[in-house]
């Protein structure tokens, strides 16, 4: 909706031609999911989960955190702020300023000013940037404007060294470790689950989900970007049942990649999963990850 605001401001016909683009594909898949009877879970997994995900912050005072990662963003992006702010000063173009606005909602939709959401202002403020830099006279502002574009790299050069040791690199390598149990002990044709949220592992093993759910945020109601140290549940209906599903399934490998991180969201812990569980047994673990295997030769149920 941003993209189709943001169009509109420049050329009107092309909104059109953009819309009718959008509508026409999403109206045919909606008519193939309700004929496919999935359309109630389309609305479940793309709308009501995701609403009540939006409708929980991440901290408590979303709006101190609001500001606090803006004010971070615009003294990393001084250049560009810079450049901008002479563009706009200068041609006092409205487009630009509503452009950069709408994106800018974006941004705050949803209160949690993750750094990614602010990759939605970058092309309006870097055009605009461009444009301003290139009416820039004063070597003065020429030089502060050099000293901004020093910012970053002293800010940031360290890391860029120490990148090997960051966490999202060490989880992966504990998704591959894991992997590489669970393809070692597989039998053949064999199949997977994952609790936790660890999609990479079905990547890694190449072994064909078992059910329909991939990860466990269905079924704890803990979102999945704060599951490894909180366990505050947002979705509260629904979970009984999707976990009552997976204990029908019969994944010959499950690969539990969250309780070492977060024992309160175990799979034990589950009265619904507590006689499932007993149909496995351990072959290994690494730092991050339980891998277990089938012991009864139960029919696997197909995805669903």
């Amino acid at each position: 909706m941003i993209v189709l605001a943001a169009c509109a401001l420049f050329a009107w016909p092309s909104v059109f031609a953009l819309a009718a683009g959008f509508l026409v594909p999403n109206i045919a898949a909606l008519a193939y999911l309700a004929g496919t009877h999935a359309l109630g879970p389309f609305i479940d997994q793309v709308w009501r989960w995701p609403a009540q995900y939006a409708g929980s912050p991440v901290v408590s005072d979303p709006v101190r955190n609001g500001i606090l990662r803006t004010v971070n963003w615009i003294g990393f992006h001084a250049a560009i702020m810079i450049g901008a702010a002479i563009f706009w000063w200068k041609e006092r173009n409205w487009r630009f300023l509503a452009w950069t606005a709408l994106c800018y909602a974006g941004v705050v939709l949803g209160w949690r000013f993750f750094p990614r959401y602010f990759f939605l202002l970058l092309p309006p403020m870097a055009i605009a940037a461009a444009r301003g830099f290139s009416l820039v006279r004063s070597r003065l502002l020429v030089a502060v404007t050099a000293v901004a574009l020093c910012v970053p790299l002293i800010r940031f050069a360290p890391h860029y060294v120490s990148l090997a040791n960051w966490n999202d690199l060490a989880l992966d390598r504990d998704s591959r470790a894991a992997s590489k149990i669970a393809v070692e002990n597989a039998p053949p044709n064999a199949t997977l689950y994952v609790w936790g949220y660890r999609p990479e592992m079905y990547i890694y093993t190449r072994l064909r989900p078992a059910t329909k759910f991939l990860e466990c945020q269905a079924l704890t109601g803990v979102p999945a970007d704060r599951h490894l140290t909180q366990s505050s549940v947002v979705l509260t209906s629904g979970t009984h049942e999707a976990r009552e599903e997976l204990a029908h399934s019969s994944p010959d490998i499950v690969i539990d990649g969250l309780s070492r991180y977060n024992p309160a969201l175990s799979m034990t812990n589950y009265p619904e999963l507590k006689p499932w569980m007993a149909n496995y047994r351990e072959i290994g673990h690494t730092s991050g990850s339980v891998i277990y295997k089938r012991l009864s030769a139960a029919p696997k149920d197909s995805i669903r």
